[in-house]
C-alpha cells in the first residue's frame, strides 16, 4: 500500500513528514440508510392479505391462475383445492414472518422460492397471461409482472440479513510500523533532518 504523508513542519527549511494520512486517503462517510421497517411491514401485510383471500373460495383474483398452474404440474400429486389451501397457508406464513421478523436467515430463501413459483404461469400458461407474448399481458399477466416490485422490495429488506456479521465489517487497521520498516518518504525526511 502506498503511504501518503502530509508535510506539517520544517526544520531548517527541510519539510518533515508526519505519518498522518492525507485527506485523500480517508474513507468518505457512509450515507445514512433508510430503515427497511416500513417496507417489511408492507410486504408482510400484502402477503398476509393475499394468503387470507386464498383461504376462502372465489375471493382471490389469482385463484384460477394458481389452480391452473398447479394442475400443469402433475408430479406434485395435489388436487387444485388442496394445493390452493397449502399456498394460502404458505403465503400467510411468509406474511407473518415479515411482520414479526421471524426466521431472518430462512425467510429470504422461502420468499425468493415463492417468487420463482409465481412466475411459472408465464411459461406454463402463456395463453392466460398474454394477449400477444411477451408485449401485451392480460390482467393476470400484469398481476404476475408486478412481482418484480415485490422482488426488489424483498431484496432490499432481506439481503442485509444475509450479510456478514457486524464485527467483520470494521475497516482494516494497519499495524504500527517500526522505524526499521517505515515508508520511504518518512525515512528520507528523517535522514534529511538529522533526527534518529
Amino acid at each position: 500500500m502506498r503511504w501518503l504523508v502530509a508535510p506539517s513542519r520544517s526544520h531548517a527549511g527541510v519539510p518533515v513528514a508526519d505519518p498522518i494520512r492525507s485527506d485523500r486517503c480517508r474513507r468518505p462517510a457512509e450515507p445514512a440508510r433508510a430503515l427497511p421497517g416500513p417496507l417489511r411491514v408492507a410486504l408482510g401485510l400484502v402477503y398476509l392479505h393475499f394468503g387470507i383471500l386464498k383461504l376462502f373460495p372465489d375471493l382471490s383474483p389469482a385463484e384460477m391462475l394458481a389452480s391452473q398452474t398447479i394442475m400443469r404440474m402433475p408430479w406434485l400429486g395435489l388436487d387444485a383445492h388442496t394445493a390452493l389451501l397449502r399456498l394460502a397457508v404458505f403465503e400467510c406464513a411468509i406474511g407473518i414472518a415479515f411482520l414479526l421478523n421471524l426466521a431472518p436467515r430462512l425467510l429470504p430463501f422461502v420468499f425468493f422460492g415463492h417468487m420463482a413459483g409465481t412466475c411459472l404461469p408465464l411459461f406454463l400458461l402463456p395463453e392466460l397471461v398474454f394477449k400477444f407474448a411477451p408485449f401485451a399481458p392480460t390482467l393476470e399477466g400484469q398481476y404476475i409482472l408486478k412481482n418484480l416490485v415485490f422482488i426488489a422490495a424483498g431484496w432490499t429488506v432481506l439481503m442485509p440479513q444475509l450479510a456478514l456479521p457486524r464485527r467483520l465489517k470494521r475497516p482494516l487497521r494497519l499495524p504500527r510500523m517500526s522505524w526499521r520498516h517505515e515508508p520511504p518518504l518518512r525515512a528520507a525526511a528523517r535522514a534529511n533532518t538529522g533526527l534518529r
